[in-house]
């Protein structure tokens, strides 16, 4: 009897794994971000939005608000992209990607609305890093008995990304040559790598393009290698590419057709650096 006691008081001091934890991101770079960081570890993660869905303009289905109310975690970029998210996430456990601290953080054109912060803050590793941090220390308080394996993963990540930011600055190293994006979304990817300042044909998340802006951009095609557009703008900017008698070479930024961080971290690149061969 004493023995059994004995060994009834040791299963009650074990963790109890019961359920895993359900990490939500709002697009999928960032669960990306969460599946390279989660390996092996009891957590499940989804996507909220299908690639296709674009952010800018967009209202939340049955299936999506059902998915909200089951995550345990929703990571989300900020209001800046995704500002239908403020709402549903006031009462969730959520971790703001753009509202944590020491970002490296830009302004761009965005139409009418003028100077607004760039959303696209995934595009510079440092700051992917600094959300793995913050991602470990969100998971570590609902995961306490894997603390050892999420820091171990964190340190593993880390160097992982910094060598990633390693290879990516050798290799942008000789891109000289500005290019044109569809719109405005690589300032931070530019600004990382101290690439030329790049121009893009729609500011905002308008639907037409000014003829003054079109002829500005126009005249000065001839400096530009290329036109680059995510693979869901393609049909709409080829007739802009022909007009400016420029390359099209197509990104993607939305990570349609990646399955890895790494992939598509890379695929970025390959991307940008193929455009400065264009020319």
């Amino acid at each position: 009897m004493k023995f059994l006691s004995f060994v009834f008081l040791i299963v009650l001091a074990q963790p109890a794994f019961t359920t895993e934890i359900r990490v939500l991101s709002s697009i999928k770079p960032l669960s990306l971000i969460v599946e390279a960081y989660t390996v092996d570890l009891p957590v499940v993660s989804d996507t909220l939005l299908a690639p296709e869905q674009s952010p800018h303009h967009l209202s939340l289905k049955v299936s999506q608000l059902t998915k909200l109310k089951r995550a345990d975690i929703v990571l989300w970029v900020g209001p800046e992209l995704e500002p239908f998210l403020s709402k549903p996430l006031k009462n969730k456990n959520s971790l703001c990607f753009s509202c944590l601290s020491g970002l490296n953080r830009l302004e761009i054109e965005h139409g009418m609305h003028g100077q607004v912060l760039d959303p696209h803050v995934w595009l510079d590793l440092d700051n992917v890093m600094r959300l793995v941090k913050a991602l470990s220390t969100t998971l570590q308080a609902v995961l306490p008995y894997e603390k050892a394996t999420l820091q171990a993963r964190e340190a593993e990540l880390l160097s992982q990304l910094a060598e990633q930011k390693a290879r990516t600055t050798e290799r942008m190293d000789g891109v000289r040559q500005a290019f044109i994006t569809y719109h405005n979304s690589l300032k931070h990817y530019v600004s990382a790598y101290k690439l030329p300042e790049v121009k893009a044909i729609f500011e905002g998340t308008e639907a037409s393009i000014s003829a003054a802006h079109l002829v500005e951009l126009k005249r000065y095609a001839a400096s530009y290698s290329c036109l680059i557009a995510d693979i869901q703008e393609v049909p709409s900017a080829k007739p802009y590419a022909q007009q400016m008698d420029l390359p099209l070479v197509v990104m993607d930024l939305m990570a349609v057709n990646k399955q890895s961080w790494w992939d598509y971290y890379d695929a970025l690149g390959d991307a940008i650096h193929g455009c400065s061969k264009q020319k």
